[in-house]
């Protein structure tokens, strides 16, 4: 089968040229490159389409085409049931990493106790986290963008946990709305959907656990009291 692409020269308006992806965050925030440049992506694309109409290939779901009889073809059901999936899949990642962080800073305050400079928790967090199988980043760089303006390292993130949760550590008698409205901030500004404040300076590490969340709905158990979770939203 043939395809053939032309363009519209007649100037009428297109919702075309009102699109816009770009994945300069991604890459910044995450380290996340395009596995294919734009040429190769549109040609196997092109590809893939030709093969589903001639049949040669079934993609998910098991919805037959209403005029072809070809089994396989995506319902708006079948896809947003895909992505439900996705979503979910991908919440109960950040959660679970959520329970693992949880217990590490309980056993890092067991150990150590409170009072010490908030650089010696950090370090002590971060060992804990790694020798419990998570990646972590330590004071990372995060710009900020205003109206066309980009301030570089508009702030430092103390631990980005697995590239999906951001913690904010402290080490104070007592945690001011100041120190949530922060960590609040970073969650929005990086497009993350879960952090932790951590206060290493209360006397009970459960105590000093404050879970915030942008857009994350709250999980059945995370191993810590609905009394010592913070939930917030953010404006856009």
């Amino acid at each position: 089968m043939n395809f053939q692409l032309q363009l519209d020269t007649s100037g009428a308006p297109h919702e075309a040229t009102l699109l816009n992806l770009s994945i300069e965050k991604a890459d910044r925030l995450l380290g996340w490159k395009p596995k294919w440049g734009f040429d190769e992506t549109i040609a196997e694309t092109v590809s893939w389409y030709a093969r589903v109409h001639a049949g040669t290939v079934t993609p998910p779901g098991n919805h037959p085409h209403p005029n072809r009889g070809v089994s396989g073809y995506f319902t708006m059901k079948s896809m947003e049931e895909m992505i439900s999936r996705e979503d979910a899949e991908a919440q109960s990642k950040e959660n679970k990493i959520g329970s693992v962080i949880v217990d590490a800073c309980i056993e890092v305050h067991r150990l150590l106790g409170p009072g010490l400079l908030e650089s010696v928790y950090e370090s002590a967090l971060a060992h804990e986290l790694v020798l419990r199988g998570l990646s972590v980043a330590t004071q990372v760089p995060i710009d900020v963008a205003y109206k066309g303006i980009r301030f570089e390292q508009g702030f430092r993130a103390d631990l980005i946990v697995e590239k999906l949760v951001v913690v904010e550590l402290k080490s104070v008698e007592q945690v001011s709305s100041a120190h949530r409205k922060q960590l609040q901030t970073y969650l929005r500004l990086t497009d993350l959907k879960l952090g932790f404040l951590l206060n290493f300076g209360a006397s009970l590490m459960k105590e000093g656990i404050i879970r915030a969340v942008n857009g994350l709905p709250e999980p059945s158990t995370l191993g810590v009291s609905a009394s010592l979770r913070e939930k917030t939203s953010f404006s856009r």
